[in-house]
């Protein structure tokens, strides 16, 4: 009795360390690092450069969207409600957004619901603008608790 407790106990206490292990992701070329729950996978689509990892139940995926701009933008709130939000948004329902400042750039979070599903998917997220370069961050979810979107999104570190 006492070895199957023990085995328990320590089975869950390496469950709680692997749960907290996030892996960094540093890139000097595009100028962030951040931190995933696992190693995230890589692609480039027609948006830009794409990091992705999905938890193990596919319950939860995390993304950090980079691209650019063809210059800086003078008003980067404007185009981030009026242009990026409406865009990426497309026929999903807005929930929340604000804006915010995230090491001195100007951004906007938001959450957006999808009904388009046999679930509803929710998406929490920032975009970022860092001179011309535009961060987006995604946390995408079937469930209504999202209990790592604050420590994935305050990861990220924009460089110079």
């Amino acid at each position: 009795m006492r070895n199957t407790f023990t085995i328990l106990f320590l089975t869950f206490h390496i469950c709680l360390i692997a749960q907290e292990t996030w892996i960094e992701k540093d890139s000097e070329s595009d100028k962030f690092s951040i931190l995933f729950p696992a190693k995230p996978n890589y692609s480039i689509d027609r948006l830009g450069k794409n990091w992705t990892v999905k938890d193990n139940n596919n319950q939860v995926i995390y993304t950090l969207l980079k691209t650019e701009a063809p210059k800086t933008p003078t008003n980067p709130e404007y185009l981030l409600e009026n242009n990026f939000l409406p865009a990426f948004a497309g026929s999903d329902i807005i929930l929340g957004k604000k804006f915010i400042i995230y090491q001195n750039y100007s951004g906007l979070e938001f959450t957006l619901k999808t009904n388009n599903t046999e679930q509803t998917l929710y998406t929490k997220g920032r975009a970022i603008f860092a001179g011309k370069r535009l961060y987006v961050i995604l946390t995408k979810y079937y469930h209504s608790n999202l209990e790592y979107f604050e420590k994935f999104a305050n990861s990220l570190k924009i460089k110079q």
